[in-house]
């Protein structure tokens, strides 16, 4: 069976206890110029990260977006399909299959997104949605962290950077993240890495 961006993504296909999901991308707007345009004529549900007014003016059609993908309806698909395929050899977005609304995985995003120093000052923002960012946080042995990112969240996927037409899928395991390689391609195959 060919495994396909679209088939990976659809949260139909995921059976974890009485949770429904739904798939989310977090996408970067620098690169996916035309991104703001398509999700502002669009029917699919997205915000930018960023919350200062300001910014959100002034960085609207380059900020990163959190979107909601539609598997359900005609449009929401074929946009959602769209977004999949403008997104995919870029790498420039992550996506993940929560069970949260869309006001919560927001706010949820945006704690990843804006960094804060002991006094609570923010310092900065992380550009989380840049598939590098799981093969160092991996690494990283600070399972606060861990959990921060995989709290409510059934897996992330993202390109391999390394390997054409693979994706990697990150969960979270009682020994640390583990990962899965995903060849998109007509005789598909995964291998499990986990640490």
């Amino acid at each position: 069976m060919k495994n396909t961006l679209l088939s990976m993504l659809d949260p139909s296909s995921i059976v974890y206890e009485s949770y429904a999901f739904d798939t989310y991308a977090v996408v970067d707007g620098v690169k996916y110029p035309m991104l703001y345009s398509d999700l502002e004529e669009g029917i699919l549900e997205y915000d930018m990260l960023f919350k200062e007014e300001k910014l959100r003016e002034k960085l609207e059609t380059v900020a990163p977006f959190l979107v909601k993908l539609d598997f359900e309806s005609k449009v929401g698909k074929e946009e959602s399909t769209a977004l999949i395929t403008q997104c995919s050899k870029n790498n420039g977005a992550i996506f993940f299959a929560t069970p949260l609304s869309f006001a919560e995985t927001l706010q949820k995003m945006r704690t990843l997104f804006y960094l804060y120093d002991e006094q609570d000052e923010m310092e900065g923002v992380l550009r989380f949605y840049e598939p590098r960012i799981f093969s160092e946080l991996m690494h990283e042995s600070n399972k606060a962290l861990h959990q921060t990112f995989f709290s409510q969240v059934y897996a992330y996927w993202c390109e391999d950077i390394t390997q054409e037409n693979t994706f990697l899928k990150y969960m979270y395991t009682p020994e640390g993240i583990g990962y899965r390689s995903i060849i998109i391609d007509e005789e598909s195959k995964e291998r499990d890495h986990d640490i």
